[in-house]
């Protein structure tokens, strides 16, 4: 299944952080259900993006992080949820 990406997300806070964090997040937002949530873990998104387990910790603690007073994900029991996912999103 092909996802297309609203080409906003080139105009936001996501753009000032690293490759790796930057990776972590299209990999969130292509894992993510109809309701905004990536029920993927840690493990997995480490695996499926190349990077350490260490640097996916990193970026995912980056992402649930306040950034220029914007949050991005949220952690969650069965995932993550992606904030203003449909902003995201081309329908």
């Amino acid at each position: 299944m092909a996802i297309k990406l609203d080409k906003s997300i080139f105009q936001t806070n996501i753009m000032a952080l690293t490759p790796k964090t930057f990776k972590v997040w299209i990999a969130l937002l292509a894992s993510c259900d109809d309701d905004g949530i990536a029920r993927v873990s840690p493990t997995y998104l480490s695996r499926i993006c190349y990077l350490s387990q260490k640097d996916t910790e990193k970026a995912l603690n980056t992402l649930c992080t306040p950034i220029f007073r914007e949050r991005n994900i949220i952690r969650l029991d069965s995932g993550y949820a992606v904030v203003d996912y449909k902003k995201y999103r081309v329908e």
